[in-house]
């Protein structure tokens, strides 16, 4: 039996009394691309914070290709998980380039670890890779949204990650760069066999790009399968408590909400 790239079992976390997971079980193969899903306040971003390792379970696990992530250090993490947050922390007077590089810290050796000839090719590959080598040296202050998205992507895939991590990549961005975000995940997960687990409330993105979606609600994890499958009208209604429609076209299903 081949092991799993992740392996998450009887997941829950609390804040205080506010139980936020309860019990969330799920694998993810090498080499699929995973939505995670559901509506606000489901326990989506706490059950991302487990996976990238930035807090331990209060129960259960989080096994990465069957090590468990909190046995792990933190250098090990980062070398083998990549996150792309929501919000960009870099200072805008960063160029494109500095930025990516920031990717390789994982990977520099030595007390001054300073990036060498390698990691400034491997920073110039993961520019060229997400479409924005002729931005290298433009500070990403002076980039727009959909620009910033990419070079942090960028800076996520300099790190040579076997797993990629995002929540909500394509938040705030118009259509073109939403379609654009996707477009690149999907071929990085099929030409490079990269396992992504991206955080999405748009289902339609989930549903064109995904190989499968993990549905959450109150905690629970209460719909896992292709999106074709899962996402279905009556279904999603309960789980949303909106009313809306589904349509399934070429083996895609489209979500809309009804006026």
């Amino acid at each position: 039996m081949t092991t799993p790239e992740v392996s998450v079992s009887d997941l829950r976390w609390s804040y205080g009394e506010n139980e936020v997971l309860r019990g969330c079980t799920f694998d993810v193969a090498a080499g699929e691309f995973v939505c995670l899903a559901g509506p606000n306040g489901a326990g989506k971003s706490t059950l991302l914070m487990l996976l990238t390792g930035c807090a331990a379970p209060q129960t259960g696990a989080v096994r990465l290709a069957g090590e468990k992530l909190g046995a792990m250090s933190e250098r090990n993490r980062a070398r083998r998980i990549a996150v792309v947050p929501q919000t960009e922390s870099t200072p805008p007077s960063f160029t494109a380039l500095q930025t990516v590089l920031l990717g390789r810290t994982p990977w520099l050796e030595g007390f001054l670890r300073f990036d060498s000839a390698e990691d400034r090719a491997i920073a110039r590959d993961a520019l060229e890779t997400v479409g924005m080598s002729d931005f290298a040296e433009r500070p990403i202050g002076k980039l727009s949204g959909g620009e910033r998205r990419l070079v942090t992507i960028a800076r996520a895939l300099a790190q040579r990650p076997a797993l990629l991590m995002l929540d909500e990549p394509a938040a705030s961005l118009d259509l073109m760069h939403q379609q654009s975000i996707f477009r690149l995940l999907r071929r990085l997960n099929q030409e490079e066999s990269l396992t992504i687990i991206a955080v999405t409330h748009d289902l339609n993105l989930a549903s064109l790009y995904s190989d499968r979606v993990l549905l959450l609600n109150n905690g629970e994890v209460v719909g896992d399968g292709p999106p074709a499958e899962l996402l279905e009208e009556t279904f999603l209604q309960e789980v949303y408590g909106a009313e809306l429609w589904t349509h399934q076209h070429e083996g895609r299903r489209y979500v809309g909400l009804k006026p």
